[in-house]
């Protein structure tokens, strides 16, 4: 049992090191930021790598809503500019 808890704790703690170095790199490619926007987003990136566990779900459903809505505004433009529609008679 206590080498299970410690295969998890490892394994959270190598996605929070992940995910730190990985979004790190991403907001180090920024060079517009002022001093304190780069303070606040190191602050960031700590707790969201920290609290992964619950940032990555919640940002995943949001992509996926975003999606969704992307697929019905296509339809929707696609009907409205398909002459075949009826709409247009």
């Amino acid at each position: 049992m206590a080498i299970l808890l410690i295969l998890i704790a490892a394994f959270y703690l190598f996605v929070v090191a992940f995910l730190a170095d990985f979004w790190l790199a991403f907001f180090k490619r920024d060079s517009q930021l002022s001093r304190s926007e780069k303070r606040s987003g190191l602050v960031i990136i700590t707790i969201a790598a920290m609290l992964w566990i619950f940032v990555i779900p919640f940002a995943y459903l949001e992509l996926l809503a975003k999606r969704k809505k992307l697929k019905r505004d296509r339809e929707i433009t696609s009907y409205f500019s398909d002459p075949r529609s009826g709409f247009f008679k």
